[in-house]
């Protein structure tokens, strides 16, 4: 026997001792004859006996999950016909029980002086537990965004409820005027003041509503491309009456150039809420207090700088502000999921977080997102492109607010359609 055959046989017998030796499973498949050698890991793994263990690779692949069967062989044979020494697998495979294990398999690759395959090695480790925590953690930072929407809907809608009771009283008081005039018969010179003042606090009132609607209602999980300008603009026209009424002023200055971004527009207004909040917490006397927002435009990044007058935050807690659960605040004033959650949706729109502050002079968040080259959404266009166009038709308007239903009726009609009432 040669001392080439020999040192052969004797690494091939520390191979067999290791594997019955090791809970790990290892297997080692001779590609040249079918056969396929695996540790006792496996019964500590899978609870499969050794009696249960075919010797052929067909055993292993028998109890591959359908779904993933295909894309591991299909993988694998890729690897090898390419020349790669080492690959990597994750798949579900079925345990005696019947149920499926997650696997991550790591695999050696052997080849001959030709470059043929003749062996495979590889470790199987059961990831189950940690992609199922994985999956249980996203599922409560979900959860947790939620929670936060929920908390700033509630606040929003305390200052919506003030500052629609203002408008609502003007219009209110204007119309009794108007009725008054009509009744006396006198001069109708005031008329169009009086419904000029109606007709601007009614539009004040709708387009406060229909901003807490939008960001109540609006989907996180599909993607488009829009301009965040607009989404800037609409968060604005909701959050600045409810702070100025605490005596914060604003300054917003918006880049002149589009910023198309692909992402969440409930995301970002979302960002953009949680930061106004968080620059207001940070100003202790709100008359002098300050919110600037300022937007950037580059060749590939859209900037939003949310900066403030307030007392700053020192230099050991700034790498801490974007943890989840960590807070400056009292107890009692916010969770400290704030910042972390701005950080988290930040993350899934592919953009960057920084922050600059000064101890009693103030704070900036910079947010950037990529600029998008992607055609505006659908939805968007559709937006830009509406236009008063002459309609008619039969139109059936159906509503129990007999009101809406007859306003509805009456600007049918005066826009050419013929409108019957249910």
């Amino acid at each position: 026997m040669s001392t080439e055959s020999s040192s052969l046989e004797e690494k091939e017998l520390h191979m067999r001792l290791f594997m019955q030796s090791t809970n790990d499973c290892i297997w080692n498949w001779n590609m040249l004859t079918n056969e396929v050698e695996r540790s006792i890991g496996f019964k500590r793994a899978f609870a499969y006996d050794p009696d249960d263990i075919e010797p052929g690779i067909e055993w292993w692949i028998e109890r591959l999950h359908p779904d993933d069967k295909e894309r591991v062989l299909e993988s694998f044979g890729e690897a090898c016909s390419s020349g790669k020494n080492v690959t990597e697998y994750e798949y579900r495979f079925k345990r005696k029980d019947g149920n499926y294990s997650i696997i991550f398999d790591k695999v050696c690759i052997i080849r001959n002086d030709d470059g043929d395959v003749i062996r495979s090695l590889g470790a199987m480790t059961d990831i189950t537990e940690k992609v199922m925590a994985q999956a249980e953690k996203i599922k409560l930072v979900s959860q947790i965004k939620f929670s936060e929407k929920l908390a700033s809907i509630g606040k929003l809608t305390a200052g919506v409820g003030h500052e629609i009771n203002n408008p609502l009283t003007i219009a209110m008081g204007n119309l009794n005027l108007l009725t008054k005039l009509l009744e006396s018969h006198d001069s109708l010179e005031n008329q169009d003041k009086y419904l000029e003042r109606i007709s601007i606090s009614l539009e004040r009132i709708r387009s406060i509503v229909q901003s807490l609607r939008a960001y109540a209602t609006e989907s996180r999980g599909d993607f488009e491309t829009f301009d965040f300008h607009s989404e800037i603009e609409k968060t604005m026209d909701l959050v600045r009456p409810i702070y100025e009424h605490e005596g914060i002023k604003f300054s917003l200055d918006l880049d002149s150039n589009v910023a198309n971004i692909n992402g969440m527009r409930g995301s970002v207004q979302q960002i953009l809420i949680n930061l106004i909040s968080n620059a207001r917490d940070a100003i202790a006397n709100p008359e002098s207090g300050v919110i600037k927002i300022v937007t950037e435009v580059e060749q590939d990044w859209g900037r939003i700088k949310v900066s403030d007058n307030g007392k700053g935050i020192p230099d050991e807690l700034r790498e801490k502000v974007f943890d989840p659960f960590f807070s400056t605040k009292e107890i009692g004033k916010g969770m400290g999921m704030g910042l972390g959650i701005v950080a988290n949706l930040i993350q899934e729109m592919k953009g960057k977080f920084s922050l600059d502050s000064e101890l009693e002079v103030g704070t900036t968040f910079t947010i950037e997102f990529p600029i998008s080259n992607e055609k505006l959404s659908a939805q968007t266009q559709a937006k830009a492109k509406a236009k008063k166009r002459d309609l008619s038709g039969k139109v059936l308007v159906v509503d129990d607010e007999d009101g809406i239903r007859e306003l509805l009726a009456t600007t049918l009609v005066e826009l050419g359609f013929q409108v019957v009432e249910a």
